[in-house]
């Protein structure tokens, strides 16, 4: 049993956010709810493992689903040059190869797997609100050179559409449309 949040402690009510929705899909061990298993979208999402409450801390152990889709697509570098942080961005080429090959097979098999986890969520009614390319994590198998994972995660500041809720928090304004 897990203590109610205080509103003013913005960490710890996201985190009992994350732990509750992650339950409306997955058993405390990982494993799908009943009336999840049949949704294709399932397998998008990020399973939760276990989830332990101390005296200053939630702690949420998740499954291990690769890096950020930024991170793998871009090789971000940043320098100080007189008082200002200069970045060098450079594109993986041998990632931006694997999603081209085959009439772009592997990047469509990203947006299909991305789609099937929102359409999951629509499904019971939520939204993410804070989708963006750090929030979808991508495992490659380079030998094969295929995508083997993508998995939807952060759910910290998603709500129910069906609910009227007059603090709907929305982060990272750089992705806001």
């Amino acid at each position: 049993q897990f203590p109610k949040c205080k509103s003013n402690d913005a960490n710890l009510k996201s985190g009992m956010q994350e732990l509750q929705l992650n339950r409306k899909f997955f058993q405390p061990d990982g494993t799908p709810h009943f009336m999840m298993q049949g949704h294709p979208g399932l397998v998008s999402l990020c399973r939760m493992f276990a989830a332990v409450d101390d005296a200053k801390d939630l702690w949420l152990a998740f499954e291990l689903c690769g890096q950020p889709l930024s991170k793998i697509l871009f090789k971000t570098k940043g320098t100080f040059h007189k008082g200002e942080r200069i970045y060098d961005v450079n594109q993986d080429v041998r990632v931006c190869q694997i999603l081209e090959q085959d009439n772009c097979r592997e990047f469509k098999k990203i947006i299909r797997r991305i789609l099937l986890g929102l359409s999951l969520l629509s499904k019971i009614g939520l939204v993410h609100c804070d989708l963006k390319s750090e929030n979808i994590l991508i495992s490659f198998d380079f030998k094969k050179q295929i995508v083997s994972s993508v998995k939807i995660i952060d759910f910290g500041t998603s709500f129910n559409f069906n609910v009227v809720n007059t603090e709907v928090q929305v982060t990272t304004p750089e992705y806001l449309p």
